[in-house]
């Protein structure tokens, strides 16, 4: 089957969805979504595969909801989609948009946190550093210079006074601070002031050719060891503390304009009723038209409905390139990008 239209892709969808039901079973499942079509992606079991298949898109579902598919063993009925059709609807969903297509994995775990003493001594570490960092990195630079922040970021560029008019950025869960220093190293040259890390000479070529904002980094982490570290790497404003309790950390009115949740909704937060809660209190400290990016290792514990209902306009919600790539191996899948209109 050669690669689909749009056209070509609705008329596919017709045809599976007058396939009569049959009951998936597997070992567990993730429901990736685009417009009103919602598939079952998961280790598949059935006659021919006692022991599981992975299938990226095993069933197209007319109805699902998230908690019927928790945990592990799930059961749902879907209509079936042939492994061919199942290679071009890939390929279809691989090439659209950041905003149009949706990974929500169900919980299915809720073991205690990892213990970490320093998060840059982790092993989960290299993920970030190599994966994670630098995609938070470039959403920065999307919506600085690409989509632009309008108002947001009017007063923050090329401003004689750079300091009092910083974009101010919140690390929720900052750990050791290497987000925050790698931002410093990227950003905090626009006002001839490099803090921490290095700069090479594609970012200094970079800084000549566009009129960088100041960034004012702020990081927020549980962990004394982390906020040790960071304080070793003498960066400033980074807080110990409970994110729950971000209303007891700040003043009313220390308000930011891009807030990063980097793991903390995805790994350490297991409890999904407090993951709602850390973030319905932190949006309160995002100014309206400002900007949060939500990723992590692991997946999310929200979905863009949430974030709708949050007074959050989603404008990336994935990486889809990267859906179906091999699942055993690691690729970042997830990433929310949302603007406060609310």
């Amino acid at each position: 089957m050669n690669c689909l239209n749009n056209s070509e892709f609705h008329t596919l969808i017709e045809k599976i969805r007058r396939r009569p039901d049959e009951t998936v079973s597997g070992q567990w499942f993730n429901v990736i979504t685009y417009g009103t079509s919602s598939f079952i992606q998961g280790n598949i079991i059935n006659d021919d595969a006692s022991s599981g298949i992975m299938r990226n898109i095993a069933s197209l579902v007319d109805i699902v909801l998230i908690d019927d598919i928790a945990g592990f063993w799930p059961e749902i009925q879907g209509h079936p989609i042939t492994m061919t059709e199942e290679s071009a609807l890939i390929d279809y969903l691989s090439s659209r948009g950041a905003h149009e297509v949706e990974l929500i994995v169900p919980e299915r775990n809720r073991a205690r946190p990892v213990d970490w003493d320093r998060f840059d001594e982790t092993t989960e570490y290299k993920m970030y550093k190599e994966h994670i960092y630098p995609a938070i990195m470039d959403t920065i630079v999307d919506i600085t210079y690409d989509r632009g922040m309008n108002d947001l970021l009017s007063g923050h560029v090329g401003s004689v006074e750079p300091e009092k008019n910083a974009v101010r950025l919140l690390d929720m869960g900052c750990g050791s601070g290497n987000l925050i220093e790698d931002i410093n190293a990227r950003f905090r040259l626009g006002s001839g002031e490099k803090q921490g890390g290095c700069i090479d000479g594609g970012a200094l070529a970079e800084v000549s050719k566009k009129r960088l904002p100041v960034f004012e980094c702020y990081g927020v982490d549980i962990n004394p060891a982390n906020v040790d570290a960071a304080e070793e790497k003498h960066l400033k404003n980074i807080f110990l503390g409970d994110c729950e309790h971000i209303d007891g950390i700040f003043p009313p009115d220390l308000n930011f304009d891009i807030i990063i949740f980097s793991g903390l909704l995805n790994r350490q937060v297991t409890d999904r009723d407090k993951a709602f809660r850390i973030l319905d209190k932190t949006l309160k400290k995002l100014k309206h038209g400002g900007y949060v990016i939500i990723t992590g290792y692991t997946s999310c514990q929200l979905t863009a409905e949430n974030l709708t209902h949050m007074g959050i306009d989603v404008l990336k919600k994935c990486i889809p390139g990267n859906l179906f790539k091999d699942y055993f191996d690691y690729y970042l899948r997830q990433l929310y990008l949302g603007r406060k209109v609310d």
